[in-house]
This record gives C-alpha cells, sequence and structure tokens, in this order.
C-alpha cells in the first residue's frame, strides 16, 4: 500500500498531476490524504526558491483547488481539524491589528474568534474588542506574533502557483 501512496500523491482529481495523470476514484484513497498534507507541508515551510506561505494562505490554497487539484471530502476534513492557530496564540490581522485567539471555530478554525489588542498603529486598546472571524470577512489573520509579514511568500495570485511549486 505504501508503494501506492508514495507513487501516486502528485496525482490531482483533475488529471492535471503525475506520473499517469490519473483523475478522481482512480487514485488511491490514501495517495489523495497524501497529496493534500504533502501540498499543506510544502506550502509552510521555506524552499530554496520561495518564502514559506502563512498558514492561512496555505488554507486558502487548499479550499480554492478542492475538487480540481485535491480531493473535497480529503481538503474539508483536514481544514476542518488544523487549527493554525490555537487559543492563545497572538496573531497580526490583515487590518495591522495586534490580538490574540480566545475561541476556535469549530467548522473552520482558521477563522476564530479573537480579541483585538493593539491598533494598526501599536497603540494598545483601553478596551479589547471581540472580534468574530466567521462573521467578518474583510479581516483575516495573516501571521502569528512572532512572525513578520515579510517571512511570507507573496505571489501576486496564489491560484499562479505552478505543479513545480510542489515539487519535494
Amino acid at each position: 500500500m505504501s508503494v501506492w501512496v508514495a507513487l501516486q500523491h502528485h496525482e490531482r482529481m483533475d488529471g492535471s498531476g503525475y506520473p499517469y495523470g490519473l483523475m478522481g476514484d482512480d487514485i488511491n484513497f490514501l495517495s489523495r490524504i497524501c497529496a493534500c498534507a504533502d501540498a499543506y507541508d510544502v506550502l509552510t515551510v521555506d524552499r530554496p526558491y520561495r518564502k514559506r506561505f502563512s498558514y492561512a494562505e496555505a488554507h486558502e490554497y487548499l479550499m480554492g483547488n478542492a475538487g480540481r487539484m485535491f480531493d473535497v471530502q480529503v481538503e474539508t476534513t483536514m481544514v476542518r481539524h488544523i487549527a493554525p492557530y490555537p487559543v492563545g496564540e497572538t496573531v497580526r490581522l490583515s487590518s495591522g491589528e495586534l490580538a490574540v485567539v480566545v475561541k476556535l471555530n469549530e467548522g473552520l478554525p482558521i477563522r476564530p474568534l479573537v480579541r483585538v489588542l493593539e491598533d494598526s498603529k501599536g497603540n494598545a486598546l483601553s478596551k479589547p474588542k471581540d472580534l468574530g472571524l466567521p462573521n467578518n470577512l474583510t479581516t483575516s489573520i495573516v501571521c502569528s506574533s512572532k512572525e513578520k509579514f515579510s517571512d511570507f511568500s507573496r505571489p501576486d495570485n496564489i491560484s499562479d502557483l505552478q505543479a513545480d511549486d510542489f515539487l519535494d
């Protein structure tokens, strides 16, 4: 079985993968799991040719390619069970504000409830405010506060990634 997983983990649901160009159910289910996990791993680590993507961007990429590159069931299950920012993690928001994760969204952990502690200029708020990211689609987590936004790759369009971007 492990031979099939290793051999097929670069196959894609739409047949655009390699080495055989298999489609859909012709790809071993464990290989489909490995394909999704491998893509997430490749996106979230530095590569010799590019900086890593934030966890949020990796999640967005997987969600955006479900059904085309990745098995929908596998991708949906994976995204629902990986909490890139656990409760207590201090994060930087796309608004520039600093916040702490106070509660995970069970259905989509990439969009938790956060408590905003500082404004975009770094000034502490006299009264922290809670912000539910599931209901506020204009704001997202950019990175952990331990990281800098410049630590990440910033393609103009994440959909411009090519198959070569996922080579091990």
